[in-house]
């Protein structure tokens, strides 16, 4: 199943060409407080592998926000979103983690040159 068009891109992609086409996974985690403020959004760099997060940096910046519910967003530089296995597991393994500090993981959308797919809407989560 193909991703859906990304509206977040098409604007990147009409400000800077070429910006979608990233040699490196790129990712971020919106922060939202309980009212669903967006409260702080911290980024990571990869390779074109994938993305290393250091738990032991993100689990105190995440307590220190007190942040309720989080939105997980990472590109993938090959142009197709649908997530790998990989994607699908270490998503499962952070709601987890975040569950047992009181935050949910409201969402995971991956970002491509040809859409985006959103793990809620796939039931992924």
């Amino acid at each position: 199943m193909a991703g859906s068009p990304c509206p977040a891109l098409a604007r990147l992609a009409a400000l800077r060409p070429g910006a979608v086409a990233v040699p490196r996974e790129h990712g971020a985690l919106d922060l939202y407080d309980e009212e669903g403020r967006l409260i702080a959004r911290m980024a990571f760099t990869g390779d074109r592998h994938g993305i290393a997060i250091d738990l032991a940096h993100l689990v105190p910046g995440l307590l220190a926000t007190r942040c309720r519910l989080v939105i997980l967003r990472h590109s993938h530089p090959s142009g197709n979103p649908e997530p790998s296995d990989a994607d699908i597991a270490a998503t499962r393994a952070f709601a987890s983690l975040l569950r047992l500090l009181g935050v949910q993981l409201h969402d995971h959308v991956i970002e491509a040159a040809s859409g985006c797919v959103s793990f809620r809407l796939r039931g992924l989560l």
